[in-house]
């Protein structure tokens, strides 16, 4: 069988990041042959956002890759 990778890149805020992660999340779900990379950037610090990456990190759900750009 074939496998689909995605590529997602949100807009640098962290509810266009949780939703797309959720998203993936969903698509994964549906069909284990999908694989997600989210682009993850960031214009300004953001505590919030920092530790919600840093728990996706520590998690590595199955057929999620989160890529942190540099600013």
């Amino acid at each position: 069988m074939k496998k689909a990778e995605l590529i997602f890149v949100p807009a640098p805020a962290m509810r266009h990041l949780v939703s797309t992660v959720e998203f993936a999340k969903h698509l994964i779900y549906r069909d284990h042959r999908i694989r997600v990379n989210i682009l993850s950037m960031k214009w300004f610090p953001s505590a919030s956002l920092d530790a919600y990456i840093d728990s996706l990190t520590a998690l590595q759900p199955d057929g999620i890759q989160l890529i942190e750009l540099p600013q």
